[in-house]
């Protein structure tokens, strides 16, 4: 059983369902509330526990909360009191898209859309067609939102339209964040390093610190299944925000997150690398940070083993995802969960049969010095003949 706590219940339900496992979500608080949008909710509990054996028709009941509900302050209020609490809710960016566009973004996220004029006064939706393009907002992306965001639109062929600035600016200095759409991908070959570029708004970003299993695996290795985990996880149309960083080796590159899963008072929230590594089709990858690699006889955490000197290159931000990146690879080696328990197992059984045959090497080793010190012992050897080779041993007759 994998380790879900922290998820979405939408990406946690997704992890179990590609091993296989039914799953449910339930309120852990005390208002009993459907969680109907699964995107909103945040997993908090698990039965069965990570690490414990479930059987396959078991399924596992997943307790979750609210994105934005902390735990600590819940779980010890009344129904009423939870219900009474206000909810909120991320602002996504609507700039530039279509009215139908945004709005369909935003019951994505169990949002809507407060629809105003170029001068700020609302108007009906009646009054709107699909096509009107969202030329500001009222709450900026990442910000918290009481549950609607308030827009300003106009016609397709107003002026305005056409001077929208440029929707996501891909300021890659030092550590930022952006909002954008997965487009796709660069290359669906595992074996290509692109295979990690995912296309936001048709511009390539680069998850770094992961690199599919394969690199790792020798022998027969289905290399489509870290493609087809990345496809599952992040798939085409998911609203994403990418963390960015600038450091040497990894310009231009960071983590995505899907926003549904980004809490933004969090600067280091579950992102798509660590799901991937967490999956097994993915193990994490630093050139210059992993005193050794990655040990696959070993099963118990720590499994990765981590260069010191080499943290304290990584910005703050960067160190806090690689770290919890490495968590995830430890997760997913020592459950022996997903392909890199596979590789685990695989090198296990490797390194059996290597002992073995080690073991039947040393056993005719001995065997021969036995007979040897026996012919020593009965005089096989005479004393008397010339040592040619100095050993003080004479082994001519």
């Amino acid at each position: 059983m994998p380790d879900v706590e922290g998820m979405s219940l939408s990406h946690a339900r997704t992890l179990l369902g590609l091993l296989g496992l039914q799953s449910s979500g339930v309120d852990a608080s005390a208002a009993g509330r459907e969680p109907e949008h699964s995107v909103q909710w945040t997993v908090v509990g698990q039965e069965p526990a990570a690490g414990t054996a479930a059987d396959a028709d078991e399924e596992v009941e997943l307790r979750v909360l609210r994105r934005d509900e902390r735990p600590g302050e819940i779980l010890t209020m009344t129904a009423e009191e939870v219900e009474d609490k206000h909810s909120y809710d991320l602002a996504l960016d609507y700039l530039g898209l279509t009215v139908r566009e945004a709005q369909g973004l935003a019951r994505s996220v169990d949002s809507e859309l407060r629809l105003r004029d170029i001068d700020g006064d609302r108007v009906d939706d009646s009054d709107v067609e699909d096509d009107w393009v969202v030329i500001g907002q009222e709450d900026p992306p990442g910000s918290s939102a009481a549950g609607s965001v308030g827009v300003r639109v106009v016609p397709p062929s107003a002026p305005e339209a056409d001077q929208i600035p440029e929707r996501h600016p891909a300021s890659w200095d030092g550590v930022t964040k952006y909002f954008g759409m997965v487009t796709g991908f660069e290359t669906e070959d595992p074996e290509d390093h692109r295979v990690a570029n995912v296309m936001i708004d048709d511009t390539p970003v680069l998850m770094v610190f992961i690199e599919p299993f394969d690199a790792v695996c020798e022998g027969d290795v289905d290399t489509s299944v870290a493609v087809e985990d990345r496809n599952r996880v992040l798939p085409i149309g998911t609203p994403v925000i990418a963390t960015a960083l600038t450091s040497g080796y990894w310009n231009e590159g960071g983590f995505v997150h899907p926003v549904a899963h980004l809490n933004p008072e969090d600067p280091v929230a579950d992102s798509t690398n660590e799901q991937l590594v967490r999956l097994g089709s993915w193990i994490p990858d630093v050139p210059g940070v992993f005193a050794n690699q990655f040990d696959m006889t070993t099963t118990s955490s720590p499994t990765y083993f981590t260069n010191p000197a080499a943290f304290e290159d990584l910005p703050p931000v960067a160190r806090s995802h690689l770290l919890r990146i490495i968590d995830a690879g430890n997760s997913a080696a020592g459950l022996q969960t997903g392909s890199v328990g596979g590789c685990v197992v695989a090198a296990i059984e490797e390194a059996r049969l290597e002992a073995e045959a080690e073991a039947e090497r040393k056993a005719v080793m001995d065997a021969w010095l036995v007979e040897y010190q026996r012919k020593v012992d009965s005089g096989y050897f005479r004393a008397s003949c010339r040592d040619g080779d100095g050993d003080g041993v004479c082994y001519e007759r």
